[in-house]
């Protein structure tokens, strides 16, 4: 079957059907990977560094906590710097975040450290949004964007075999390795890294374009419900390692696989759930008025 057709020559490397929907989804595979190697090799860490279950459920949190607090302020970053500084910045900070809980010898750092890959993961979703929206025609970008977000999935399982390969080598090693990968990717967005653009409206400007979306119903609608699958999917993924080893006596690699199979049952509900929010939210916005497309040039 031929591949759909390209949009016009951008200056940009790579063809959008293969070079660059293979980056995207490249950036949400390591991206996922290194978070959910760490709650895959939960047990082994706790152990490890001394942690009770409920100090390990703070890591999530922290994870979450930097998304909070900066998924407004990482659109305006990648409105400004383009998709390629901002994929750079975020797999650099993700591998950072890596390397410093490998390190890591009790609570504190380990907290940090999630918090850091909470910080480069909030920058993926809105930088690779921005890549389909630019790189890929109207009709297309549902397809785009569930090719891309299938990186999720196949993340998550690279992260649970992380915990699977704890049980035969050091759990440091495994984030280190996953570390490396992630810079690694991080270093093909540099092809991608423009000069950035500034339109000249200051933080004026930004603070009415956040006015816009903010006041924009349907996208109300969208983040409610985001929130309420987000609180259960966090819950259930900080946790279950956890609960197969301590509660079912699994060994610790039948624990990882376990919470691998839930991972690709839980992502793909999501991504085809997401295919079609995204199919309906193009409409809904353009429709009412928001220009998703008026920044859209790097």
């Amino acid at each position: 079957m031929p591949l759909p057709s390209d949009p016009a020559p951008d200056g940009l490397p790579f063809r959008p059907w293969r070079g660059r929907i293979a980056l995207l989804l490249g950036v949400h595979l390591v991206g996922t990977a290194g978070y959910m190697a760490v709650m895959a090799m939960a047990p082994v860490i706790r152990t490890d560094l001394g942690l009770s279950a409920a100090d390990f459920g703070f890591f999530m949190s922290a994870f979450f906590t930097a998304q909070v607090l900066t998924a407004l302020p990482s659109g305006v970053v990648t409105d400004r710097f383009g998709v390629g500084w901002t994929l750079f910045l975020s797999m650099v900070l993700m591998a950072a975040g890596a390397i410093l809980f490998a390190i890591t010898d009790g609570f504190a750092l380990g907290l940090a450290a999630m918090f850091l890959m909470g910080l480069g993961y909030t920058l993926v979703n809105p930088a690779t949004a921005k890549g389909v929206l630019n790189w890929y025609r109207r009709e297309r970008r549902a397809t785009a964007m569930g090719v891309k977000q299938f990186g999720v999935p196949v993340g998550g399982v690279v992260g649970a075999g992380g915990g699977i390969a704890a049980a035969f080598i050091d759990w440091r090693l495994v984030l280190v390795l996953i570390a490396v990968a992630t810079f690694a990717t991080g270093c093909f967005w540099l092809f991608f890294a423009r000069r950035p653009r500034w339109d000249g409206r200051g933080m004026g400007g930004v603070l009415a374009d956040l006015r816009i979306v903010l006041s924009h119903r349907p996208m109300h609608i969208i983040c409610i419900s985001n929130v309420a699958f987000s609180i259960g999917q966090s819950s259930l993924f900080a946790y279950l390692t956890l609960f197969l080893r301590d509660a079912a006596v699994l060994t610790q690699s039948l624990a990882s696989l376990g919470q691998g199979l839930e991972i690709c049952e839980n992502e793909a509900q999501a991504r085809d759930t997401l295919d079609a929010l995204v199919g309906r939210a193009d409409q809904v916005v353009d429709g009412g008025g928001v220009q998703v497309d008026r920044y859209a040039a790097e």
